[in-house]
């Protein structure tokens, strides 16, 4: 087989579907090829699943091919994408930040982003460096302290919590940091990304309504502005069913000025809200490092509620889609949820292969070449989407195992009509997508070669089972006519009791 282009790993892609009764069991294999699927015009991005083919109960071996089918040239590597973790409520110099910050540079962000509460605990000048400089010095430029030389170019942008003022002034954390602005509310662009920092602490002098200095400047900024993603990002949370609950003072009119997520800490818990189609999500994430604090109500709207371990939000974004993953120390990814631009969610799309299609699929290691096109899977089990062990009602069981390979064919007309291709994926653990046999992605999964006993690095679930989550397919790894989609799927453990697997694959004009 060709070499395969090099492959950024992605945070994306997440599983299973909603907590009903056991699917089907068993699958049996088809006698002929599955028939191509052809576009259809779907301007949703949660198509209604389709039925596939009723399984049934054999198990048949397929044996390899003479050689290996090679695919055509490679397509494009993927898009280098804006990395960066939002850590809220975590300068607290214990066990816990100690095992939050490893986590943090194990994953290896381009640059953090603070929710406030940064220095326990009263924000003093005396312990600031151990709160903050002795586990993320790495990302402090310029560095002033005593725990390392510090970073090249600046990092680490830290909003301020109410923990933060408790000396009475900010200034311990103005003279720590060089930061935009006043550096008590600042606005940063990275990437795809523009971050609004503000300082919702009410001792602030600037004050925090949203007709006082700082909310007029934060509306002044945030409604010109283009960029794909705007983050607004401090510490009292407008809503939370947390031990603070909700600060209605901080209920500002972030959507109507542009804001795509909010994002704040100072309860000690993860929550998200959704509060429906068409409005943005509220995000509290205080897992950082302070002593957890569990949820006593549900307010509505509430989408997850998590106080188990502590942990911290990573997000890869590009011009097209952000991904927000909630990842602990425990390597769970309790959420994932994804932002997509105005513009491409103003894009024309065609469905080319909807959720709940079929699949092909075999359970043990194939043989080489088994994602490309030309290899022969007319033995393989064929099932409809969800895949899974039936713990969320897949629709198909799949046996047990650490690996599961799908393949499925789709018929593209012509893929010049198209500026690029985009497969959502459920899944749980991990994945990686082929397309003609080229990798184009990978998600939760190691780099290097995979076999049927990788595992996935991380636990997929809790909200992030139920995410749909985006990974671009550039066209040039599309023909005109038959394509093939591969995906294989591993578990994070030996004795994982859950696994599911859908897909749905859209082009985007």
């Amino acid at each position: 087989m060709a070499s395969r282009p090099a492959v950024v790993p992605l945070l994306a892609l997440v599983a299973c579907a909603a907590f009903a009764s056991c699917g089907e069991s068993g699958s049996s294999p088809a006698a002929a090829d599955d028939a191509a699927v052809g576009p259809s015009s779907s301007p949703s991005p949660s198509p209604s699943p389709s039925p596939g083919p009723a399984p049934s109960s054999d198990d048949a071996a397929v044996p390899p091919p003479d050689t290996a089918p090679v695919p055509d040239a490679a397509p494009p590597p993927p898009e280098r994408k804006t990395r960066f973790a939002l850590l809220g409520d975590f300068g607290v110099d214990n066990a816990a930040e100690a095992a939050v910050a490893d986590l943090v540079k194990a994953w290896g962000p381009d640059f953090i982003v603070t929710l406030g509460d940064n220095n326990y605990p009263d924000g003093s000048a005396a312990t600031i460096d151990a709160a903050i400089g002795k586990y993320y010095s790495d990302y402090i430029f310029p560095y002033r302290g005593a725990f390392g030389r510090g970073a090249t170019e600046q990092r680490f942008f830290a909003c301020l919590g109410n923990h933060d003022w408790d000396t009475g002034s900010p200034r311990p954390h103005q003279d720590y940091f060089d930061l935009p602005g006043n550096e008590r509310y600042w606005e940063l662009a990275k990437g795809p990304v523009r971050f609004f920092c503000l300082d919702s602490d009410p001792r602030e002098p600037d004050g925090t309504t949203s007709t006082s200095i700082q909310g007029k400047w934060l509306e002044q900024r945030l409604r010109p502005a283009t960029d794909a993603f705007r983050l607004v990002v401090f510490h009292h949370p407008p809503h939370s069913s947390g031990q603070h609950g909700s600060q209605a003072y901080m209920q500002w009119p972030f959507q109507a000025w542009g804001a795509s997520a909010v994002y704040t800490g100072h309860d000690h818990n993860y929550e998200r809200f959704d509060f429906g189609p068409g409005t943005i999500p509220y995000v509290v994430q205080g897992l950082g490092g302070a002593n957890l604090r569990p949820m006593a109500t549900s307010r509505a709207g509430q989408a997850i509620a998590y106080a188990e371990k502590h942990g911290v939000s990573f997000v890869e974004a590009d011009e097209r889609y952000a991904d927000f993953t909630a990842v602990t120390v425990g390597r769970d990814r309790v959420d994932e949820h994804v932002l997509v631009s105005d513009r491409e969610s103003r894009r024309p799309t065609d469905t080319l292969f909807a959720a709940g299609g079929s699949h092909r699929f075999f359970e043990q290691q194939p043989p080489a070449g088994w994602n490309a096109p030309g290899f022969d899977t007319s033995g393989w089990k064929v099932g409809a989407a969800p895949l899974g062990y039936g713990q969320g009602g897949e629709r198909t069981v799949l046996a047990r195992g650490l690996a599961h390979y799908f393949v499925t064919k789709i018929t593209v007309p012509d893929p010049r009509v198209y500026d690029h291709a985009v497969a959502w994926i459920q899944r749980d653990d991990g994945v990686a997508l082929y397309v003609n046999g080229w990798e184009i992605a990978r998600s939760n999964l190691p780099e290097g070669a995979l076999t049927a006993q990788t595992l996935a690095p991380q636990t997929v679930g809790f909200a992030a089972e139920r995410a749909w989550v985006p990974i671009v397919v550039p066209t040039a790894a599309l023909r005109a006519g038959e394509n093939i989609i591969a995906v294989e799927l591993h578990q994070a453990s030996a004795t994982s009791s859950d696994a599911t697997f859908d897909i749905r694959f859209e082009g985007k004009r």
